[in-house]
């Protein structure tokens, strides 16, 4: 049986099976999707202060301690790892954030990926 599906949603879903070590998942994408925030559009202020509020996690290091706590430690009420490490991918992101959904904005995805995704977008 094979399930396809965000790596995060696989992981969840087998870290709360009855066994999770009876699945495994690739380490390989099929495609790599940027998540994002939508804001109103004609709504400069209210941009401005997300950005500044995301960049203040980023750059002030929370987001190694938020992201530790989520995906690299028993989650309440039922104590489940992830034990997701975070990705060369994120980091990139965390290093250098952007607005773009461009693949070349995000430096450590693959070439192959990037050109996956470039397809798609066509």
């Amino acid at each position: 049986v094979a399930w396809v599906m965000d790596d995060i949603l696989l992981i969840s879903q087998a870290a709360n099976s009855k066994s999770p070590g009876d699945y495994e998942i690739s380490k390989e994408a099929l495609s790599v999707e940027p998540y994002g925030i939508m804001l109103r559009k004609e709504d400069a202020a209210f941009k401005k202060a997300v950005d500044t509020a995301i960049s203040n996690v980023l750059t002030s290091g929370d987001i190694n301690r938020i992201y530790h706590k989520w995906f690299l430690q028993p989650i309440p009420p039922k104590g489940i790892s992830l034990n997701l490490p975070m990705s060369d991918q994120l980091k990139a992101v965390i290093a250098k954030p952007t607005d773009s959904g461009e693949p070349s904005a995000y430096a450590a995805v693959p070439e192959a990926q990037k050109a996956v995704l470039k397809k798609a977008k066509k």
